[in-house]
Formats: C-alpha cells, structure tokens, sequence
C-alpha cells in the first residue's frame, strides 16, 4: 500500500543525445552534416515560435516533388529490399539479407562523387517528409507509408555497403529495432497554442511584471490576471458589496456564490514532460493497533446501576387540505304568465250572472283586462268578482319575480399522513455486590486506538514516468456516488424560484414569466390549491311589493320595500343590474279630468334608479331591464324600492363586483406560502433518505481498507489517463444500448476495433500498479466552493477522507519498462503505437503477453532467477544451486557488483518475501552453490529445491507510521486482553 510518505525522486529533463551515441540508441532522422536545405530553414524557423509558419513549411513540402508518398519514388534497387524487408519483418537470417544487397549494384547509389549522392537523396526526402506530417500530426494517417521502416531499411543498407557487410546479425536486427529519433523542436510544440515551448533559466517569470514605475492597477501581472479570469482583480470588498472604503454598515453581504451552469470543455490539452527518475514506492506493513489517548471514562460504583437510552426519532408529517366553495344562480326574468282559459270561464260566469241579476258588461282581450260596469247592486256584485281575480293575477307575477334562487356548496377534504422512524438504543451498566471481597468499585477507560504500520520503501530501478497534479482527484467518484445513492430515492427538489407576484390564474406566459397556479401545483406535487378569487363576481337580492286595494276612486296607494346586500371583503362595486316586473294600477280621473300620478323609484346605495309611470285605461305590467355604473362601495349596501300607484312589483338587483388588488395578493401570498411548505416537506424528506443511504453505504464500504486504496487509485487512473491522452471518455461508443430490433445492448464492432486500440494502449504503455501519488490538503480545491462539502467528509478511514477532502493530488505514472519508445512518440505526435494503427503482436519487442498483463495488474513485479534454492524450516540461511550468476567467468572472480546489486534486494521463496543481508560463495568446481542470508528465519517446510525470484532494492530502514482511526478500546488489566499485532498466530 502507498501513501503520502512517497517522497524520494530524483527528476532529469530529457537531453538530445550527442551525435557519437545516436547509433548505439536509435536512428537519427537528419544526421548532423547530412541534411537538407529545407530542413536547416525549419530548425532555423524553430527558434521564430512561429507554429504556423512551421506548419506553412510543412504543408508546402508535402505538395512538392520532393515528397515521398511511394516506394517507387525511390533507388530502384533500394525499394526491393525495403520490400523485402518489410516482408521479412525481424525474421530474416543474415544469409538471405547478403543475397538481397548485392553490393555492386548499390556502387553508383553511394557515390560521393556528386554533391549529393542518391542514397542520402533519398534518406533525406524520406524524413523530410516524415517530419512535415509530424508537424501537422498527421504522421499516422493509415495512408501514409512506414516511414520510419524506410528509415530503418536505408539506415541497414548504407551500414551494410559501408562495412563491406562485416556486421554481426545481431547488429543488422537491431537496426531494424531501433527507433527513429526526430528533431527536439516537436516535441516542445504546446498543443493548444501552437507555440514552441523555451526551457532557459527563469523562463517562468515575466520581468515587466516587476517593474517598480508601474501602480498596482498598471501593473501586467494584475491586468493578465483580469483578462484570463474576466473578473475585476481589485480590492477584495468590492466584491462582496461593501463601500469602497470597507467599512459598510457591518453587515456585508459577503457570499461564495458557485457556478453550476454547465460550462464546455477546455479543448486544450496538456503539455507532457516526461522525466527519469529512481522509481521509490513505499509499501506499508500491518504491525499494530495500539490504545492511545483516553476517549472518555465510566465510573460505576459498587451496587449501582446506570443505564443510557438513546432514542432516534424521524417523523415526516404530510397535510393536504382542500376547500372547495361554489355559488349557483337559479336567475329567472320575471314574467307574466296568461291564464286565459280559466279567466275567460270565470269571466263568463260572472257575466251570466251579471246579467241575469245587474246587467253588467265586462270585456276581455289579450293578457288584460277591462271592466265597464253600472252603479246598481248587480253591477257592484260584477266589480268585486273583477277585482278579486285583477289581484290574483298580480300575485301571480310575484311570485315570479322571487323565483330567483341562490344556492351556496362548500366542500372540504383533509389528508394527513405521517410517517415515522423510532430507534432506540439501550446501553446498560450495572456493578452488583456478590463477593464482599472482590468486590469493588469499577472504572472503564476508553481509548482512541490507532494503526502502526511498518513503512518500507523499495527502488525499482531507473524509469521513465511523467508527473503532474491533478485537481480534487476524488470529486467525481463522491459526484457518482451520491448519484447512485439517490436512485431508488425522490429527486432533489427544485428550490422555487419565483416570487409570489408570478403566480398568476391565467395560463403560464414564458416572455411576462408568469406561472399558472395549476402547473405549480404539478411541478411541487401538491394535491390541492385554493382556487383564485373570481376576477369579477355579482351579489343580489329581490324585492317585491303587493298592494290591496278595493276601490279605484280612493288616495292613491304609496309602498316601499328595502333590503340590503353584502359586499364580501376582496370586492368593490362595479356595476348596478335590475331586472323584474312592475304592474301598474289603474285610477279614474280626478275632478279635473287628469288621471292620478304612478311613480315608482330604486335607491342603490347611492345610485338612483327612476322608473317613470305609465298612465293606462286599465292595470298594466312593464317588465325592467337597466344597468347604471356605481361607485366603488364594499361592504353593506342598502336597497330602497318605493312607489306610488303600484298593484304589485317584483325586481331583482345584481351588483357587478370586480376583485381589488389586494384579494388577488393575498391569494398570491397563500399560494405561495402552500408551495414554499410542500417544497420544504419535500426537501426533509429528502435529505432524510439521502442521509439514511448514506448511512449504509458508509457502514458496508468505507471502513474497508483496501477497498479504499483501490478506489483512490482508479480515481487517479481515470483523471492520469485524461491528463496523457487528452480525452475524457466521450469517444468510447462501441456498445450500443439499444439496437433494433430486439432493443438488445450490440457492439458497433467498427468502433469496438478503435475503441481496443486506444485502450489497450493506455493499459499496457503505462504502468499502473507502480504509479505513486500523495493527496494535497482541501484549501488547494476549486476556489472555496467545494471548503465546506470537503471538511465534512468522515468515513473512518484517515487515508480514505484525507483523499476524499483533498484538493489536489500529486501524481507519478511510470511507462512500462521497454515501452519507452512508444510513450515518446505518444507525446511528439499524438499516435499510438508509433502510427502503426496495430498493437504489438507476438514476437514484437513490445508484446505484452496475457499472463505478463495479468501478473502486472496485480502488482507482481518479481523476476525469476536462475537456479533453485534449498531451504530448512527455521533456518536464516538458503544455499542457492545450479546458479553462476555471481561467477565473473572473463575475470576468473566473484562478480561483487552483482553481489552489491543483490543486497538488501527482495527475494521471494514459498510466496514470502524476505531480503537478502549477504550472499557468499561456496567453492565448487561450476562457481554454481552460494550461501544467501536472509533477514529473518525461514517460515516454511524444508525443502531441497525450490524456485524463487528477486524483486525491489529495499532503502534503509523500516519508518513507523501511525493513523488514527475512530475505533474505541476499553482497557482491560487482563494481558492475554490486548489490542492486536501481525502477524496473527496461524490458527490450529
């Protein structure tokens, strides 16, 4: 295991290699002395930082003659054993390549009798050409030729005509291993600039920066800082809204607002370093647990008894009330109905009677009547029969006129729901009298207990790595989790973002922003809201009046009716309706001739309403029908309806009524109020599953500690892998989740083939399991967003919430040994493995077998060595036989740089790992026995023979570590009841 005490590199930037060892390591694409014109322009532009100028020169080249895009373009005799070669790959013998370079043939190829022979002709072309499309990374363009083959192939036959073919075969496969080294230039090239990259002393500082003329606000340093940020950098409380002198009124509004609008992607990538460094990891030995500090004492006396009762109490509480409220009106105009047939029957009868008894005459037409008539008795008995049926008919008309009917329906639902969660623990202390003499009183000491490991650290050897920091490494896997941990659970809920005057009764307007009550109710799942008073409502009333009278000739009758309607608060007056019926009477004239004055007259509340007579030979109805604007009353409002000369009169009265203001507000506010308590019940409930999942999952994963350790290292892996590769998994899509017809999860196997490339490359380039890192503290975290989510972080493992908080981590990614070549050119031109579009096949010097892969991945970096080793239960001596790897044969001695190497090395028999303290020799004919002392007594069974293997240097001594943990232990006097050490005795 690996912590923060990885502090032990030794980094060197890389150097271009001088000239007279470019042979023995790689193949240099332009030999110094031996290069083209347009290449010597192209180092010269270099030092320009002109990347478009470098591109100009190289887009220019590919379109000239002079680049290769064929073998054809090439010596004749030169492309058939390219071709050759390329068929041959590394399997070809010595023999067979001396036959396919005939010499003789290559005389002229090589002639240095013209300023440029043709082999170098063609040797410069081909890597000309081969730059220009690493300049415009487009070297591995899978139409593009092997060009670096060509390089390697032209390189081996000038080595073979310039020794005359005096080379070993080892020489000529090697040639056609080694890489091809580029010019330095492209790999400083910044990959989102395009600028070329000066290393120099203090290239990191701008000195106009410092310049002691300019004020703070001149000065480069801050107004850079302003144009990269897009914020004003000025004094700090201005941006919290205080006065610029930051005094303010104490009480500054001061807040870390965070931006969570998704933002795109910075397409730049990175600009990888590698470096060479002594690879020291450190890995951690389990020792002890040992009680520390006291966490808390209990005192128990004797005979007494103490009892703690913890009780948990959850309870959600839901309310859902409705009050539904209706008004109907049953509205009908007064109307006069005709009874004629049984009228005209009356009438006949009394006509008959009339004239048997007084001879009167009674006439009748329409929907009245008219009655003419003597002053003998018989004519008075035919007066008082028309009378009767005259106000039968008035009544008639109102008892229409009240038929107005006004029914009111409340309806009222209620829902509550309560949920509740009970835990309660007991936890019981008890010290009773049973021996007097033992018994006593009794105190518990509970301490903190903390991990003691024994830290190791251990060389592996010189390595190529690359290190850089990343940024709050852990923030993505607490993002998914707590995304895992609310599946199954309610969504968070919105927070409402609106203010009570947006709620509105009309239909939701985007552009005026505002929000039907009803789509409120569906957005924070509430059962019922009160509906909006109505914008305009109408409130009535009826009167009537009903007159006796007997004779036509007596005063003249005067009524009067009144009544009041009420005005509910949230209302004014609008507008004043009367509808009804009003009979008017007939009178006989006075002395004069002129017949008796009608009147009839509607007082509401202060409008006036003048209903004019109508003069008439007989008793008339007139049906009403006005409206007349009010002034603004609310409240009570009084009725007066008075005539003179009036049979009967039935009027109903509305008062149009329109909603103020504040009723409309205060039904807002209610809304409003409604919607902030369901968002708030919605949030506890929330909150209180989140916290109950996180509970859980806490209990069943943090506490492991190995668990922790390899989900801190895929975290890493993930982020490292974006930082090399400059992706972040966008483009993995060759699983398609649901594909016709079925809806089945299919491969698209085009993109799977792309896909295992890339990946394939990054698992095997890279190695993983030797990758070190330490964990920086929460401060260097993205601003101060993130401060207070880090520090609450607690799962009692130290190392797992010191990760989970921090705000950066260091980062160490060594390459695996012997892909060196391949991860250099990963960061000169973006291609993997080397643009040849395949991985490394069995036989290639790259290949990376199943089991080599398997064994890596696990962590096994152990050698097998020759020989074996015989070994005796309890004995701290091995003899290794059949084994001359300490024997220097060409000195005639013991090889004690190789004993030097081995000491203090890990050596590993039986699956446990020991270390090597001395190695000796004992003399034998074959120098093949020697004797290995080992840091401790051997654990396992005797055995004559065993296989083993070697593995790290180990440096220095072991260093103790300890950790705290949350654990608490109550000390016993007992010493067999003790808190552990590793290794456990093996059980029975």
């Amino acid at each position: 295991m690996m912590n923060e005490l990885f502090k032990f590199h030794a980094t060197r930037e890389f150097q271009e290699p001088h000239p007279e060892v470019v042979d023995a390591f790689g193949i240099h694409s332009h030999p110094a002395g031996q290069t083209s014109q347009w290449f010597r322009n192209l180092i010269e532009l270099c030092q320009t930082n002109d990347y478009q100028a470098l591109a100009g020169m190289a887009v220019e080249y590919l379109k000239s003659d002079k680049a290769i895009y064929s073998l054809d373009q090439l010596d004749s005799d030169a492309k058939e054993v390219i071709r050759w070669l390329d068929r041959k790959g590394n399997e070809f013998e010595l023999e067979a390549l001396f036959a396919q370079v005939d010499l003789r043939r290559f005389k002229d190829y090589f002639s240095e009798k013209k300023d440029l022979n043709s082999a170098l002709v063609d040797f410069q072309r081909v890597a000309d050409t081969w730059v220009s499309l690493g300049i415009i990374r487009e070297m591995g363009n899978p139409n593009n030729l092997d060009y670096q083959q060509i390089l390697r192939g032209l390189h081996l036959i000038r080595t073979l005509y310039h020794s005359k073919k005096e080379i070993e075969f080892g020489l000529a496969r090697d040639i056609m291993k080694r890489p091809i080294l580029v010019p330095a230039c492209l790999f400083v090239i910044n990959s989102c600039s395009k600028k070329i990259e000066r290393f120099s002393p203090f290239s990191h500082l701008d000195f106009g920066k410092f310049d002691p003329k300019l004020s703070p606000k001149q000065d480069p340093a801050i107004l850079a800082d302003e144009t990269q940020t897009g914020e004003h950098q000025d004094l700090p409380h201005e941006d919290c809204g205080c006065d610029k002198t930051g005094a303010g009124d104490g009480d500054c509004p001061c807040t870390c607002s965070c931006d969570e609008q998704c933002k795109d992607q910075n397409p730049c990538c990175a600009v990888l370093r590698p470096v060479i460094t002594d690879l020291m990891v450190v890995k951690e030995e389990l020792s002890c647990y040992e009680a520390v500090d006291i966490a808390y004492i209990e005192n128990i006396m004797l005979g007494g008894r103490r009892e703690r009762n913890h009780r948990h109490l959850e309870r959600t509480e839901s309310l859902s009330e409705t009050e539904t409220s209706s008004r109907r009106y049953d509205e009908k105009d007064l109307l006069v109905s005709e009874r004629y047939g049984l009228k005209t029957e009356t009438n006949n009868t009394v006509q008959e009677d009339a004239s048997r008894e007084a001879g009167v005459k009674i006439k009748a037409f329409g929907t009245g009547y008219q009655v003419s008539s003597s002053f003998n008795a018989s004519s008075k008995t035919s007066k008082s029969a028309a009378h009767r049926m005259a106000r039968e008919y008035a009544r008639d008309v109102v008892e229409r006129s009240v038929s107005k009917v006004e029914e009111s329906m409340r309806k009222r639902t209620s829902l509550k729901r309560i949920i509740e969660t009970e835990e309660t623990n007991i936890h019981s202390f008890e010290n009773l009298k049973t021996d007097p003499l033992t018994d006593k009183h009794l105190v518990g000491q509970y301490h903190y207990v903390s991990k003691i490991s024994k830290a190791h650290v251990l060389n592996y050897g010189k390595r190529m790595m690359f290190d850089f920091v990343l940024p709050e490494p852990m923030k993505l896997y607490q993002f998914l989790l707590d995304k895992q941990l609310k599946q199954g659970t309610i969504e968070k809920p919105e927070a409402p973002e609106l203010t009570p005057s947006q709620i509105s009764d009309q239909p939701s307007n985007p552009v005026s922003g505002t929000i039907n009550y009803m789509d409120l109710a569906h957005q924070y799942k509430i059962a019922e809201l009160d509906s909006p008073p109505k914008e305009v409502q109408f409130f009535s009333t009826t009167l009537t009046m009903d007159q006796d009278r007997e004779d036509p000739h007596s005063t003249a009758i005067s009524t009067q009716s009144s009544t009041k309607i009420e005005i509910p608060n949230g209302y004014t007056s609008q507008q004043s309706v009367v509808k009804g019926a009003i009979v008017y009477a007939h009178f006989a004239k006075d002395d004069n001739g002129n017949a008796h004055h009608q009147e009839i007259q509607l007082a509401v509340g202060t409008s006036l309403f003048a209903l004019s007579g109508r003069q008439s030979t007989a008793d008339t109805t007139r049906s009403i029908n006005l409206s007349q604007n009010m002034p603004d009353v609310s409240g009570e409002v009084q009725v007066v309806l008075s005539g003179y000369g009036i049979i009967a009169a039935g009027l109903s009265v509305d008062i149009k009524c329109v909603r103020t203001k504040e009723a409309f507000e205060a039904w807002q506010l209610k809304i409003y109020g409604k919607i902030l308590a369901a968002y708030e019940a919605q949030l506890q409930r929330y909150e209180a599953e989140v916290h109950a999942a996180k509970q859980q999952a806490q209990a069943k994963h943090s506490s492991n500690y190995f668990v922790n350790r390899q989900i801190e290292e895929t975290e890493l892996k993930r982020m490292a892998i974006s930082y090399l590769s400059c992706q972040f998994y966008d483009r993995f899509t060759a699983l398609k989740r649901n594909v016709k017809p079925c809806g089945y999860p299919q491969m698209d196997l085009e993109q799977a083939e792309k896909d295992g490339l890339f990946i394939q490359f990054f698992e095997q380039v890279f190695d993983w399991k030797q990758m070190t890192y330490v964990f920086y503290k929460y401060f260097w975290g993205d601003k101060k967003c993130s401060w207070l989510e880090n520090i609450q972080t607690q799962t009692g493992d130290a190392l797992f919430d010191q990760a989970r908080t921090s705000g950066a981590a260091r980062l160490q990614v060594p390459v695996t040994l012997g892909m060196e070549p391949l991860a250099i050119h990963w960061v000169a031109f973006g291609e993997i493995w080397m643009g040849q579009g395949q991985p490394p096949l069995p036989g290639d010097p790259y290949y990376i077998s199943m089991a080599q892969e398997t064994l890596a991945q696990h962590g096994h970096y152990y050698v097998d060595r020759q020989g074996t080793v015989a070994v005796s239960h309890g004995a701290n001596t091995v003899t290794l036989n059949n084994s001359d790897e300490y024997w220097d044969f060409v000195g005639g001695s013991v090889d004690q740089n190789k004993i030097d190497n081995d000491i203090n090395r890990e050596i590993i028999i039986d699956c446990v790992v020991y270390r090597i303290v001395s190695i000796q020799e004992v003399p034998t004919p074959n120098h093949d026995q020697w004797i290995i002392e080992l840091d401790r007594n051997y654990e396992g069974p005797t055995h004559p023979a065993l296989k083993f293997q070697t593995g790290a240097l180990v440096i220095g001594s072991p260093i103790e570590v300890r950790v705290p943990t949350e654990l608490v232990y109550l000390r016993n006097d007992a010493q067999s009841d003790c808190l552990p050490c590793y290794p456990l005795p093996k059980c029975s």
